[in-house]
């Protein structure tokens, strides 16, 4: 009688901390999932060249591609008053 008491409070015990457990991996992962996934951010590298020989400004965003621009063009910075 004595016996089955310790056994049944060593599965209840084993039972509550399964449970704990269970809990604390799905509040983990929810916060792994909104802190690194949503704010999925990369590195990019630009350039701008103007060619005169061909009179073309070449843009560069790695590593998402480049375009060529006929004509001279300068980078400005972003303006708050006209949002361009």
């Amino acid at each position: 009688m004595e016996r089955n008491k310790i056994i049944f409070r060593v599965l209840y015990k084993l039972t509550t901390l399964f449970k704990l457990k269970k809990h604390i991996f799905i509040l983990l992962t929810a916060f792994l999932l909104q802190n690194y996934i949503t704010k999925a951010q990369s590195s990019v590298i630009e350039s701008v060249d103007y060619d005169k020989a061909k009179d073309v400004t070449n843009y560069i965003v790695l590593p998402y591609g480049s375009v060529a621009l006929p004509g001279r063009w300068t980078k400005e910075s972003y303006s708050d008053i006209s949002y361009q």
